[in-house]
């Protein structure tokens, strides 16, 4: 039920977000503001109202403070989706049209003929050749269950999960977005109606430059019609917060 799966969704987003709380407790008050000055950034720190000039030599308390300030944006988002999803639950109490469709015993014996033959063509998709990320295939030092070569421990877990179950994906595979090629991590077909899902690991997010550079890559991927929570899946990972196989199986639980 798309219900149950909103619910279990909800249910993560909660828990994430009471997580965060408990994180931003132990950050010092206030937060970070930054200020281009010519070539030079300058920082301060920001409390009731009052802000207070970082001088580089504390260069620490400017690294809290912008941590802080990430999860303070990852708070927020998380907040969001999981009022979008209690709007969505209020007012759509009926099944869904795919719902009512299955849960239908007069359909009994009519779609046998066409899911085997969408399942040969998801087979047939995932075993074709097609264009991969021409950069850097020295990184792809990791080999998966299928054979494949992968470029972190976080992403051979993925792949093996995918591949155990049977879920038709294909790595770092060519697409066009805007006019520019891009590659993501995984682009996987859901086995029952054949839709496409992006799946981007985002692996350093403690990397203050490749957040930033990742929430680019978000960006242009919902720009694309991909969005969080429906066909687009976002894991995350630092050092002190690594992927975990629990978050692996319950996110293809949620999306396939």
């Amino acid at each position: 039920m798309y219900s149950d799966t909103l619910q279990s969704r909800l249910s993560m987003l909660n828990k994430k977000i009471i997580e965060i709380d408990k994180q931003l407790k132990k950050y010092p008050a206030g937060h970070l503001s930054l200020e281009r000055n010519g070539p030079y950034v300058k920082w301060y720190h920001t409390t009731k109202g009052q802000r207070n000039y970082i001088p580089k030599k504390d260069h620490q308390l400017a690294e809290v403070l912008a941590a802080k300030n990430y999860l303070l944006a990852q708070l927020a988002d998380l907040k969001e989706e999981a009022l979008a999803i209690q709007s969505y639950l209020q007012h759509h109490t009926k099944a869904t049209k795919q719902e009512q469709f299955l849960s239908n015993p007069l359909y009994q014996g009519l779609g046998s003929k066409h899911q085997e033959t969408h399942s040969e063509e998801l087979k047939e998709w995932a075993s074709q050749t097609y264009p991969t990320n021409p950069y850097y295939p020295e990184h792809k030092k990791i080999k998966t269950i299928s054979g494949n070569l992968v470029r972190s421990k976080a992403e051979a877990m993925i792949e093996n999960n995918l591949y155990m179950e049977g879920i038709p994906f294909r790595y770092e595979c060519q697409m066009e977005i805007n006019g520019h090629l891009y590659y993501p991590d995984f682009m996987a077909r859901h086995p029952v109606d054949g839709h496409i899902v992006i799946w981007e690991h985002l692996g350093i997010m403690d990397n203050h430059e490749y957040a930033h550079k990742s929430f680019a890559k978000i960006e242009e991927l919902i720009s694309a019609g991909y969005y969080p929570g429906g066909n687009l899946i976002l894991t995350y990972e630092t050092k002190e917060h690594p992927l975990t196989p629990i978050i692996i199986k319950q996110t293809i639980e949620q999306y396939f």
